[in-house]
């Protein structure tokens, strides 16, 4: 079952994507049981063809447990994978048993850091040292960051200020249907500096294109 509602999940992204502006991507949640049915860089494959989305635009995001459960065919899956230009994602990085280790066994395009270190930036003065590390060893790597979770502007602020490229969570939006995804891309957020506002910390403005 679990298998079978991956792939609907994949194709619909995939055709819904392709209606979106060129230089918007889309991620997936992978299940590591969709790496073990032997036929998923198949699946991605005819998603992406049916489909017309480039597969650059595709981000298909694995967990630690895929690469714990490291076999020939996980490998093989995920070289051909990239092969392809599909971008492989490193998910929930910083929690469970997820390690520097995987970014040596494996050349993610990029990777995610957990909600449970975004949480307290601002608050902890060591997470904010550990996110710097991520950000500096990922960089040295050339593997993109993304912050998940990021639910103030002082998160927002802080994690640019460190160099994260993509950030996600619920200051930019909640989940959406998909008729309201279109309206959410035309209407970007952006930062002010806490300079510039009155109470000295982190603002929100909203730009309408």
């Amino acid at each position: 079952f679990i298998a079978a509602l991956g792939e609907w999940v994949l194709r619909t992204a995939c055709l819904e994507a392709a209606t979106w502006p060129s230089h918007v991507s889309i991620s997936v949640n992978v299940s590591p049981r969709q790496f073990l049915i032997g036929d998923f860089v198949t699946q991605v494959a005819r998603a992406l063809q049916e489909s017309g989305l480039e597969p650059g635009r595709l981000q298909l995001e694995i967990t630690e447990t895929v690469i714990l459960n490291e076999c020939k065919e996980t490998t093989s899956a995920l070289d051909q994978l990239q092969a392809m230009g599909v971008c492989i994602v490193l998910d929930d990085f910083g929690a469970g048993y997820a390690s520097f280790n995987y970014l040596k066994q494996f050349q993610f395009t990029k990777l995610k850091i957990d909600k449970s270190l975004v949480d307290t930036l601002g608050e902890d003065a060591r997470t904010f040292t550990i996110v710097e590390a991520v950000v500096k060893v990922a960089e040295g790597l050339s593997i993109g960051i993304i912050a998940e979770g990021v639910e103030t502007a002082i998160q927002q602020y802080h994690l640019d200020q460190l160099g994260c490229d993509e950030l996600q969570g619920y200051l930019f939006s909640q989940p959406l249907p998909r008729s309201d995804v279109r309206k959410l891309l035309t209407s970007p957020c952006t930062i002010v500096d806490p300079h510039d506002t009155p109470s000295g910390e982190p603002a929100i403005s909203a730009a309408h294109a």
